[in-house]
Formats: C-alpha cells, sequence, structure tokens
C-alpha cells in the first residue's frame, strides 16, 4: 500500500488503554485505515515521525448493532494498530503526541475536503 502518512494514519485512539500502553509499554493506539497492512504502518511512522518501530499489531473493531428511530443499523468496522517502539525510543520523548496525530489527521481531511469542492 503507497500512500502518505495521513492516508494511513486515521486517528489516535484516546482511551485510558491506550494512555496506559504508551506509557508503560512504550506502545501507541492508532485507527488505521482498513486496507493498510503491517508493514505499510511501520514505514508511514518511520518517515512520519522518525521512529524505529519493533512491531505492529493490528485488530479490526466490528461495528456495535445500534437503534435508531427508524430501525436497526450499524457503527463503521474500524482497524486500530498497536505499534510498539525500539527500546530507549519514547513516543512523548520524541515528540510524538496524540494531539499532534490527531491534527495532522484533521489537517488532512479539510484538505481532502477542499480539494473535492474545487473539482466540483
Amino acid at each position: 500500500m503507497n500512500q502518505a502518512l495521513h492516508d494511513i494514519i486515521r486517528a489516535p485512539v484516546v482511551t485510558e488503554k491506550a494512555a496506559q500502553l504508551q506509557s508503560e509499554l512504550n506502545q501507541m493506539c492508532l485507527y488505521v485505515h482498513p486496507k493498510a497492512n503491517k508493514l505499510s504502518i511501520a514505514q508511514a511512522i518511520k518517515e512520519g515521525f522518525g521512529v524505529e518501530v519493533l512491531h505492529v499489531r493490528t485488530c479490526i473493531q466490528r461495528g456495535k448493532p445500534v437503534r435508531k428511530r427508524v430501525g436497526v443499523g450499524k457503527r463503521c468496522n474500524a482497524k486500530k494498530a498497536f505499534v510498539t517502539f525500539k527500546n530507549g525510543q519514547d513516543a512523548k520523548a520524541l515528540g510524538i503526541d496524540l494531539a499532534q496525530i490527531a491534527q495532522r489527521a484533521a489537517q488532512a481531511q479539510t484538505q481532502q475536503g477542499d480539494k473535492q469542492e474545487t473539482q466540483e
């Protein structure tokens, strides 16, 4: 998968468990593109943030069924990646922050929206 950083990494997972993984196990949890593989995720992290990645674990979080006013629906599926950094490379020490990733994802979405408006 040959895409840019903001195409592969969608958004950070902002939960207590993700914060605990980052502080204790030197891992980061991210929402990624559903078709992204482990190699492309590791390459995007390395090129985008300059961090050596030890390994990447991925899982697909299935969408929950929800009841709406009109009937029954389903939330979207999401792919999560748990990225482990090499020893001595802490995500916070290198300046990788969840807010920074969220800001880049938001900028990418606004740029894509601007491109679509200009094409119409």
